[in-house]
């Protein structure tokens, strides 16, 4: 093809793969476990456990691609463009025991410019040619069953990458490596407790055949044969089994990443009697993320940015509780923690935690999890039952404190304390009206270290009431000597007030008390009423009035009304 500037360019894409799959029965194992059958506890978990002795699969591929291009411009010399690369991929996957699994991936890119029109004699030397990239990933998931209510879960990955692009002139090679770690464990009270008491189950009644007898399942033995001869012991085990059957399951999680990267590295090979500066590889442990030592030195050419390395650490726990059939709450607690070093040397940590926020600051308060409380059947209190149907009452907290250190110094420290709701009620009235109301409270610190000590606080206040009503109808119109039309509508009526109160108190210094820097208040109404005349026509109509005050700007007042209509057609 051709345009103004460019007389004739062509370009030529040939690419060919090949692939090579060998999976592996599941027969391959032994049972070396059956001799630990005798061990109490121990023996009877582990006694079937098999050991595999060849891996599940092995996967190999290598596929390449020739690029040519050539470009004669109108005026000028012409230009050409070529690139010849080999990509191979090796893949294994190893079951080692039941619950425990791991896979390994390895990938490396040549570059085969020089072997340009020579291909079976690269084929027939076997050269690759350069390597420009190698990348080594590994994943290795555990699973142990320790008994019927603890089953943890342990997983750890890493990433491991080498590049050497040819269009690079700086000496050495790039390097990146990443190891995460997580794992997971999730605990049922009432299961702990069914190992030990579990009560007895009313059956329902059923009826035998005739000359026939009820028979009692193993699992009703093994319930019955549970339960302590000792009235006193079983009134309280009872008494603990109905408590713990009101803990939600307690899950934890945990996970640690670290990564790394390096730019120029090198490494020094003996050719005859000198030695010659090559490209750095680093070593097996570093390259599966159990090592943070490269061990190889950095070119001079790189300069004062030789790489970073990053480390994170984060834990979260959840749990919940039923106080009664209509009450329920939910708690959660995380934290993480950050640290780093940059090209240049410096240090930075970072420290995110659920906190509850207390005093001037918010730092004078404690690391406290988040909580939200649910209350259903409110519809039954004296005020509420003359109007609704069914109500349910929400509450709801979430904290965060994060701070940042530079060198071990203190830079800055922010925390959130979010009441959304503080309160909030959700009522279905009669007729099928719909009314939800909530209250709400965030506040926010940002302190700032260094030089200039300073705090700013803003706390927002927000009432939210939106209600809904929704009619279904329709026309019924007779036509004379033809069939009656009939035409069926919904009308949705939909109404929101909301207000909203912001306050801003800052200072500059930690010996002056907080100013309020700026105030805002805003209060606006949007009825909407949206209508379907059918499946193929629908519309609506919207006003909204915003009523809005600023200390800095002042009054504002806007108004919107607005309408549409959607007709589908279709042929």
């Amino acid at each position: 093809n051709s345009d103004t500037q460019i007389d004739d360019r062509f370009s030529q894409n040939t690419k060919g793969n090949m692939s090579y799959g060998l999976s592996f029965g599941r027969d391959n194992y032994i049972s070396p476990f059956k001799w630990f059958k005798w061990m109490p506890w121990l023996g009877k978990r582990i006694v079937d456990g098999r050991l595999y002795y060849t891996p599940s699969s092995i996967d190999m591929s290598a596929n390449a691609s020739e690029t040519m291009t050539e470009t004669t411009p109108r005026v000028g010399e012409s230009k050409s463009q070529y690139n010849l690369g080999l990509n191979r991929t090796f893949k294994i996957g190893y079951t080692i025991l039941d619950n425990l699994k791991s896979s390994f991936t390895k990938t490396i890119k040549s570059d085969m410019d020089s072997y340009r029109a020579r291909y079976l004699q690269a084929l027939k030397n076997l050269k690759p040619g350069v390597v420009t990239d190698v990348s080594d990933n590994m994943t290795t998931t555990f699973t142990p069953a320790l008994t019927d209510w603890l089953k943890p879960t342990f997983n750890y990955s890493s990433n491991y990458r080498w590049a050497k692009p040819m269009e690079s002139t700086q000496e050495g090679a790039n390097i990146t490596s990443q190891g995460r770690f997580s794992s997971s464990l999730s605990i049922s009270p009432k299961s702990i407790v069914e190992t030990f008491y579990t009560p007895q189950q009313r059956q329902p009644r059923r009826r035998s055949r005739r000359g026939g007898r009820t028979k009692v399942t193993p699992a009703e033995e093994e319930k019955e044969a549970k339960e302590p001869k000792s009235e006193a012991l079983k009134k309280i085990l009872k008494l603990l089994h109905g408590g713990a059957s009101r803990i939600n399951p307690i899950s934890f999680t945990y996970s640690e990443n670290r990564s790394q990267n390096a730019f120029g590295v090198i490494d020094s090979v003996r050719s005859g009697d000198s030695l010659r500066v090559v490209p750095g590889r680093a070593d097996l442990p570093f390259r599966l993320g159990f090592s943070d030592e490269l061990g190889l030195n950095r070119s001079s050419e790189v300069g004062v940015n030789r790489g970073s390395v990053k480390h994170q650490r984060d834990f979260s726990l959840r749990s919940g509780l039923a106080l009664t059939r209509k009450i329920t709450t939910n708690f959660n607690f995380s934290s993480s923690q950050a640290s780093g070093v940059d090209g240049n040397n410096v240090q930075t940590r970072t420290q995110t935690r659920d906190f509850l926020p207390l005093g001037v600051t918010g730092s004078d308060g404690m690391p406290f999890g988040g909580w939200s409380i649910r209350w259903s059947g409110v519809e039954q209190w004296p005020l509420i039952k003359a109007v609704s149907r069914s109500a349910t009452l929400e509450h709801a907290f979430a904290g965060k404190e994060t701070r940042a250190w530079k060198d071990d110094v203190l830079q800055s420290s922010k925390y959130t304390a979010s009441y959304s709701p503080l309160a909030g009620l959700s009522m279905t009235l009669f007729k099928g009206i719909s009314v939800t109301s909530r209250y709400s409270i965030v506040s926010s610190f940002d302190n700032r270290f260094g030089g200039i000590n300073s705090t700013r606080v803003k706390t927002d206040r927000t009432w939210t009431l939106s209600s809904n009503y929704a009619h279904r109808g329709g026309l019924h119109i007779p036509i004379f000597f033809f069939r009656d039309f009939d035409l069926d509508n919904t009308i949705n009526f939909t109404l929101t007030i909301d207000f909203s109160e912001s306050i801003t108190r800052e200072r500059n210094d930690l010996q002056y008390e907080l100013s309020t820097t700026d105030e805002r208040k805003s209060w606006k109404i949007s009825p909407r009423i949206s209508y379907s005349f059918s499946q193929r026509l629908t519309g609506g109509v919207w006003y909204e009035y915003r009523d809005s005050h600023s200390k800095i700007v002042g009054r504002k007042v806007d108004r919107d009304f607005g309408f549409n209509i959607n007709l589908t057609l279709q042929g």
